[in-house]
């Protein structure tokens, strides 16, 4: 075992320009796990086997490594036994500040950051070396509180479910909130370099000032591709007056994070989105789609494939290449536009997109993907519309750093600007925001917010909603409820839901058992009314109990005539009709937040409805169909018509 040495030694110096350039261009993940295997090589004693394969990355071109390892061991095998090594003392490290599952993650992406430097020809790695050599594990799994869990004076006087979604309210909105200060603050710069007339109530002579500073920053940006400015520049030319802000156009910048070089980062501010304004875009997103971080930051740069009246599809790199796999020609032309589809191409659209789903995720594990919802009344800002407008400030970002762009940015959707020299991307590679962005007086500043917190609050209220964990389960990614259940949806508030719902099918049981008894008794026994036994017994015949235990009563042969057999008269009337209903249930079965209800009450209406429709083809009545198809759609653009309710 290599035992540590002398840690005032740069890693830097004692390995080769090869590696240290290798490491350079790593992932911010990929470099610091490979530093520390590094910096442990070099503290090992001078006849650990750790030693031998540090003198392998600095060895002569053409040295016999082997020669380096006692009794014929090879290189490979000294190798994986280092690794181990450093693994095992790497996860117990008590000198580091991080948690045992960031040092975990970070062993992960050592394993990479090797094939990086193997695929680099650099010496020292094996040149068959493999991932799978060295296997780090997982962490174990920590409980962790939902929103409603947190102890915020706003969360008082509120109980179960509502308690989750009066927390996801606070949370979004102070996204939403997050994301609008720092827009206003580029919205002002924007108006400033384009050099826009000033409004009755600004200060003109402010607004020419600022804009000459910003034209000083940005003629700056252009020609080096960093927001570095000499320190003449920076200390004596820029305007450093807060005021100026205010009387230009009314911003404060009181409330802009990093109050230390508070004038920097507005300057900053007025060219792209700062830190703060790319996570409220991204907090917005998580809080609607109860997605994991690391999917939703790993977006590429036009996540939108296509949108509707209903709302905006955006997806991963690789559901989007598979999409374009299956789309025809007339699908690929309207890929990525900004406007809704009308009903023709959105029908192909959604059929390419179904196909897609069905080749790409048959468990429906909707991982990937999705459907952000349009705001219905305007009243809340939906997250597709707080999506396009970051996307407009980052092609702004873009825009200004010109041919710098590539380099920077690449095919990322999310990009910030801090106080570093160059603006940067925020991957799942990337190093995490820091919480210090969150403004002070904000929920996200306080004990009880982080985004697992969101994800599980989101998956509550879906369970809520849907009156099903196998919707939660589908929504939430996991291919069995084994996650959902012990961290998840483990809450008072669901285990309450659950333990009342095994009750009254116990009840229900109870109540079929003693069917054939005698009621009063019964009741007298149970100590329950005779009428509450009855509506169990009814509940058990509409939830379908009794059938499944074949207690069904025989139905008389004199219960009567049959029903009359479902007539339909295929007039234009009623064949418009058809579509619409039709249409509203493909609707319903894509957006009704309440699967289940949707299953029990609505399915059967689709299937009665295609059933009618093919009976129709088969009728060669195809044709008339849809000539009152294509009338009630056009009356349906127009707004003559509305699509009907189906649930009055």
């Amino acid at each position: 075992m290599a035992v540590m040495m002398d840690t005032s030694v740069r890693w830097q110096d004692c390995f080769g320009p090869e590696m240290v350039e290798a490491v350079s261009h790593m992932t911010y993940a990929q470099r610091y796990g490979i530093i520390p295997f590094l910096e442990w090589l070099i503290q090992a004693e001078p006849e650990s086997l750790a030693n031998r394969v540090r003198r392998c990355f600095a060895g002569a071109p053409g040295e016999d490594v082997e020669s380096l390892f006692p009794d014929g061991m090879s290189h490979e095998r000294a190798f994986v036994d280092v690794l181990n090594q450093w693994r095992d003392v790497y996860r117990v490290s008590g000198e580091s500040h991080l948690t045992e599952g960031t040092r975990m993650h970070r062993a992960h992406s050592v394993r990479h950051a090797l094939e990086i430097l193997r695929d680099r020809g650099v010496r020292g790695v094996p040149e068959n070396f493999n991932r799978k050599w060295i296997r780090v594990g997982t962490p174990p799994t920590k409980e962790f509180p939902s929103l409603g869990a947190a102890d915020w004076p706003e969360l008082e006087g509120y109980e179960g479910y509502e308690r989750e979604r009066r927390a996801m309210e606070l949370v979004r909105s102070s996204f939403v909130s997050l994301f609008l200060y720092y827009e206003e603050l580029f919205n002002l710069g924007q108006s400033l370099i384009r050099g826009d007339p000033p409004m009755p109530d600004q200060d003109p002579q402010a607004r020419e000032t600022l804009r000459n500073g910003l034209l000083i920053f940005r003629d700056h940006i252009r020609e080096t591709g960093s927001f570095k400015l000499p320190r003449r520049v920076a200390e004596y030319v820029l305007p450093r007056d807060p005021a100026l802000w205010s009387q230009a156009g009314h911003f404060d910048t009181a409330g802009m994070w990093d109050q230390v070089a508070v004038m920097n980062m507005a300057y900053r501010g007025c060219f792209g989105p700062l830190a703060p304004a790319m996570i409220g875009a991204l907090g917005v997103l998580i809080c609607d789609t109860g997605w994991n971080i690391q999917p939703a930051r790993d977006l590429a740069r036009d996540p939108f494939v296509f949108r509707s009246a209903e709302g905006s599809y955006v997806a991963a790199p690789s559901f989007i290449e598979s999409f374009k796999r299956r789309a025809g020609h007339h699908v690929l032309a309207f890929l990525g536009e900004n406007h809704q589809l009308d009903e023709g191409r959105l029908r192909a659209a959604l059929d390419h997109w179904d196909r897609t789903i069905e080749a790409y995720d048959p468990a429906r594990q909707l991982d990937g993907y999705a459907c952000l919802e349009a705001a219905g009344d305007g009243s809340a800002l939906s997250a597709a519309d707080v999506l396009d407008r970051y996307t407009r400030m980052a092609n702004a970002l873009r825009a200004e750093f010109g041919h710098f762009s590539h380099d920077l940015f690449g095919d990322r959707f999310w990009i910030f600007i801090n106080g570093n020299v160059q603006p940067r991307t925020y991957a799942s590679g990337t190093r995490a925001i820091q919480a210090d962005v969150y403004p002070k007086n904000s929920v996200l500043a306080r004990p009880g917010f982080n985004f697992k917190a969101v994800r599980k609050t989101f998956l509550i209220i879906r369970r809520q909603e849907t009156g099903s964990i196998d919707a939660v389960r589908v929504a939430a990614g996991h291919a069995s409820s084994s996650v959902l259940m012990p961290h998840y949806l483990n809450t008072p508030v669901v285990n309450a839901e659950l333990d009342a719902s095994i009750r009254q099918f116990q009840d229900a049981m109870e109540a079929i058992v003693v069917r054939d008894l005698n009621q009063e008794h019964v009741a007298l026994q149970l100590d329950r009314p005779a009428a509450d036994l009855a509506r169990l017994r009814r509940t058990a015949d509409r939830a379908g109990i009794t059938a499944a235990l074949g207690l069904l009563d025989e139905v008389p042969d004199d219960a009567g005539p049959a029903p009359p057999a479902l007539r339909f008269e295929p007039d234009d009337e009623r064949l418009g009709e058809l579509y619409l209903i039709h249409r509203k249930l493909r609707e319903m079965q894509a957006y009704y937040p309440n699967r289940a209800r949707f299953r029990l009450e609505f399915l059967p209406l689709l299937a009665l409805a295609k059933a009618i429709g093919r009976e129709l083809f088969r009728k060669h009545l195809g044709p008339r169909y849809w000539q009152a198809a294509r009338r009630a759609s056009l009356a349906l653009r127009s707004q003559q018509i509305v699509l009907p309710s189906l649930e009055d």
